[in-house]
């Protein structure tokens, strides 16, 4: 997934951000509120938040950049729903409030879900072990 930071004229960082597969994309705020804010695609957030009259610019981290935000998969060894399939059904990250949200891949309606943390992802989906959250880069993983 793509990441970037929104930072204002001093070079503070206002919002992290990620686009998603489906090109659909999200800020969450580094305000004590952290709220978040879902965009159609990234000219939007270029647009409404960083536009020629904004004090804030967009910078694209790289992989290796301290500010990413960790991602995760859901790998799903048995459909124990028979809806979604097997392998990899739901890719997302976590943001620096804890919270996650994900992308559901292997479904005709591209839809999202946002939960407080990590553990409710496992929790709700992991069915008994049959599917597992992978963080991306934790223990060899390293899927882009």
């Amino acid at each position: 997934m793509e990441q970037f930071k929104i930072v204002d004229k001093h070079d503070n960082i206002v919002a992290l951000g990620v686009i998603l597969k489906s090109k659909i994309t999200l800020l969450e705020w580094t305000s004590a509120i952290k709220t978040m804010s879902f965009y159609d695609n990234v000219e939007q957030v270029n647009e409404f938040v960083c536009g020629n009259d904004k004090d804030t610019r967009m910078i694209h981290l790289k992989s290796s950049s301290k500010d990413r935000m960790k991602e995760y998969y859901l790998q799903r060894n048995e459909d124990f729903s028979g809806v979604s399939g097997t392998g990899i059904v739901a890719e997302g990250v976590i943001l620096p409030s804890g919270k996650c949200v994900h992308e559901w891949s292997q479904s005709y309606v591209t839809s999202h879900n946002i939960y407080p943390n990590i553990q409710s992802v496992q929790h709700i989906h992991g069915h008994e072990g049959r599917t597992i959250v992978k963080i991306v880069g934790e223990k060899g993983e390293a899927r882009e």
